[in-house]
């Protein structure tokens, strides 16, 4: 039996595809956020297609694409975040995975998409690779760690030995954090929201010339982080003479902080955020920050000399479409400034 793939309706699919994605991606309670993130969008409702077992009229599985404005060359241009994607087991099939998949990018160049971008598991690298689709970015996650009492605590089993070192080496990490020294007039403060136009004008005289980046206007920021449906986001700003130079945003999990969205007017606003924001978390007992960011932009030479590292990477791609023609082109050369916020919701 052949299974039909169709554009959502979200009218009369809502419940059954918030039910599917739930069987399928169970990480996340869809329902509870199926409203925000479908179809509260500042930038359009998602678009989505679902394929349909005709024989009962069920939805047996689902693709997404978000809308993001975005800035490329400072021009605004239209772009998708995919994601989403699941099939139910029953009818799991290379197929059905390269239908749906299809129907997505071919959906998106009637969209009149200019841009998309996928972080894909290893099953949709699968799918990629028979669309003759490449990986063409790839996201390194980077780690400070702010205090040793969880990995001394694993490694060492008598308690008094584990405290005496602990106490050692959160020492001589604040040590560390003190030589590297502040050489800026910066001053450091939250920002509690919601956060008004002067966002909005900053995104676009910050948007990094030569590159394609998400349009961090007031609006996406409201939604993105402040109207989030679970996670909680605080915001620090960096202002001199009390003009908006950049600001970090940050959740947490447990005793590990995210960096989520780090954008700033330049390379000294960039780093007294990064220094700040680890004096100001270490203060709340966190344990190690975690940014990923991607491999071939220049600035993760700042995050080496802010005390960050290196560990795994994750595959991105990055899909451009020809307007004129509606079709998806290949692949992409061009940069994209991609941050943790711009994908994980």
């Amino acid at each position: 039996m052949t299974i039909s793939v169709r554009s959502a309706r979200y009218d009369s699919d809502e419940r059954e595809l918030t039910d599917v994605l739930q069987m399928n991606l169970p990480y996340r309670p869809h329902a509870h956020y199926f409203r925000w993130l479908y179809r509260d969008n500042p930038s359009g409702e998602a678009l989505a297609w679902v394929a349909t077992d005709p024989g009962t009229n069920k939805l047996v599985g689902a693709a997404a694409a978000f809308p993001r404005l975005v800035y490329c060359d400072g021009r605004e241009a239209r772009g998708y975040v995919l994601g989403d994607f699941c099939i139910h087991p029953r009818y799991r099939s290379l197929g059905l995975a390269l239908a749906l998949q299809r129907a997505c990018l071919d959906g998106l160049s009637a969209a009149d998409a200019d841009f998309a971008f996928d972080f894909p598991s290893q099953g949709m690298l699968a799918i990629y690779s028979r669309l003759h689709i490449p990986v063409n970015e790839v996201v390194v996650r980077h780690v400070r760690p702010l205090r040793a009492d969880r990995q001394i605590e694993k490694a060492v089993p008598v308690p008094v030995v584990a405290r005496g070192l602990t106490a050692m080496i959160n020492a001589c990490l604040r040590c560390r954090d003190n030589a590297i020294a502040r050489k800026d007039d910066w001053i450091i403060a939250p920002e509690q929201g919601p956060w008004g136009e002067e966002f909005t004008g900053a995104a676009l005289r910050w948007s990094p010339a030569g590159a394609v980046t998400i349009a961090r206007t007031a609006d996406y920021l409201n939604w993105r982080y402040r109207k989030h449906p679970q996670h909680a986001y605080w915001m620090l700003g960096a202002r001199r003479r009390g003009n908006l130079g950049g600001y970090l945003i940050y959740h947490a999990n447990g005793n590990v902080c995210i960096i989520d969205d780090l954008v700033a007017e330049d390379r000294s606003a960039y780093r007294t955020l990064l220094m700040e924001c680890a004096t100001f978390l270490r203060k709340e007992g966190i344990h190690t920050i975690s940014m990923p960011w991607p491999l071939n932009d220049p600035g993760r030479s700042l995050l080496r000399t802010s005390g960050f590292r290196a560990r795994e990477s994750s595959p991105a791609v990055v899909l451009p479409f020809d307007r004129q023609t509606r079709q998806f082109v290949g692949q992409a050369h061009i940069t994209w400034y991609l941050c943790h916020g711009d994908w994980e919701v």
